[in-house]
């Protein structure tokens, strides 16, 4: 059985206040343009309920500043774009264009490789208490949102993992 989707992709978006996050996420661009198989440009579409679309709108000039064009359609305009979505309740649509999908399984392949071929040694093991200890200069525990639960003194609740529905169409 392969793993659930999270271990092959996840999200890329840059829809956020913050100047800096966004030009975080236009240098992973630019970083992850020699790999093309890595990245999937399929947009994401902002689905809105309520009055405030405060947080997208105040976003929408520092990411067309910084090459990432988003676009505001009216209800009906979605509702004729993306006919399989029931827009009921929704009171603002966005278009970020340039998000998409990470594949990350095979990313971390890549900077595996890399790594390896700068000199550095990769292995896979597991944690065992009674075996002899492992000589490394970092050690990288890959253990996601349990993280705090391995080390409960050094995370503790720092790691919050939420759950986020995310739908290709």
């Amino acid at each position: 059985m392969p793993p659930p989707l999270a271990f092959y992709a996840f999200l890329v978006g840059a829809v956020t206040t913050y100047l800096v996050l966004v030009e975080l996420v236009k240098r992973a661009f630019e970083l992850w343009a020699p790999f093309e198989s890595l990245y999937v440009e399929t947009g994401a579409l902002w689905l809105i309920r309520g009055d405030d679309d405060s947080y997208v709108r105040s976003s929408a000039p520092i990411l067309e500043e910084l090459g990432f064009p988003i676009e505001q359609f009216t209800i009906d305009e979605a509702a004729r774009r993306y006919p399989q979505i029931n827009f009921d309740g929704v009171t603002s649509v966005w278009l970020e264009h340039r998000a998409g999908a990470l594949m990350a399984r095979r990313a971390c392949g890549v900077v595996r490789d890399a790594f390896i071929k700068a000199g550095g040694e990769f292995r896979v093991a597991a944690v065992n208490p009674e075996a002899p200890p492992v000589d490394a200069d970092v050690y990288v525990y890959a253990c996601g949102p349990w993280l705090g639960q391995l080390f409960p003194d050094v995370i503790g609740d720092a790691i919050r993992p939420t759950r986020q529905d995310v739908y290709y169409f």
